[in-house]
């Protein structure tokens, strides 16, 4: 009995200590969190101006002077389903079946960055949330993004996401170009 209490007042301050520490990165974390809008419509909603047509309907006024793609974006049907799967292989293998964040794929890019391979472990949805919110690439904004990531995934179809950053990344103008 005499050695459990000589063990507990020994440890006792470390424990308090990592507590102390876990709750204010705990706090540091939820403070640092960007609320993420309701629909990804509303990202792009306030850079939308008028457009002018032409007779034939061809848009004449399109500016790239904001951050986002707004006057050529393509329907989610619009765009083939090849190409939609081939992003999906090649950026988020599994962007059906996690919730923000895949942390096969993160944990598999620590490992091959000590191998000196360097790969991205960003799902689609995590993308998303860097291109709404800008952040340093730091670990800390890699851990904020996973948190963001499975907010939007709370408020958006999977269906949106793959189709906001279909359309905002540069892809999207070989897109209309070809389809």
């Amino acid at each position: 009995m005499v050695f459990v209490v000589s063990l507990i007042k020994k440890y006792l301050g470390l424990v308090l200590i990592l507590i102390l520490l876990l709750v204010i990165f705990s706090y540091v974390t939820y403070t640092s969190i960007r609320q993420l809008p309701d629909s990804l419509a509303a990202v792009t909603a306030e850079y939308k101006k008028p457009q002018v047509l032409d007779r034939a309907g061809k848009i004449l006024s399109v500016t790239y002077e904001n951050e986002f793609n707004v006057h050529a974006e393509l329907e989610f049907s619009k765009i083939p389903e090849l190409i939609r799967e081939a992003f999906v292989v090649s950026e988020d293998k599994r962007f059906y079946q996690h919730h923000g964040v895949d942390w096969y794929a993160r944990f598999n890019a620590v490992f091959q960055r000590f191998k000196g391979v360097h790969r991205g472990g960003s799902t689609i949805s995590e993308q998303v949330v860097r291109m709404i919110h800008t952040r340093p690439r730091t670990i800390w904004s890699r851990w904020l993004e996973g948190f963001e990531a499975r907010s939007l995934e709370q408020k958006v179809t999977k269906r949106e996401i793959l189709n906001f950053y279909l359309n905002q990344e540069r892809v999207q103008e070989n897109l209309e170009k070809n389809y």
